[in-house]
């Protein structure tokens, strides 16, 4: 189960940035309050999303969302996730 420390718990200590500390092919993922409506990219005043690392269900990512606080029903319902693996970017040229 995903708690209140799990940000703490699974933080790399290695000194580098998140975005350069996540591992190519590590399994990332995203909650929504909303089923079906993510954020695809920052809001204006971030500079990342949020994911949390793992493979995180919709009942964990609540209770870590909520910081702890048990969510209703209803609102569990209308939760979702999505799951994607770390990536660079990479420009081909074309064939």
């Amino acid at each position: 189960m995903v708690g209140v420390g799990y940000v703490e718990a699974t933080a790399c200590r290695c000194g580098v940035p998140p975005e350069q500390c996540v591992h190519d092919d590590e399994l990332l993922t995203q909650h929504t309050w909303k089923s079906g409506s993510f954020n695809d990219q920052p809001r204006p005043t971030e500079v990342e999303l949020s994911m949390l690392r793992g493979d995180v269900s919709v009942v964990e990512a609540c209770d870590y969302r909520s910081n702890g606080v048990r969510v209703s029903v209803a609102k569990l319902a209308k939760a979702g996730r999505r799951q994607t693996t770390a990536g660079k970017y990479v420009r081909l040229a074309s064939l």
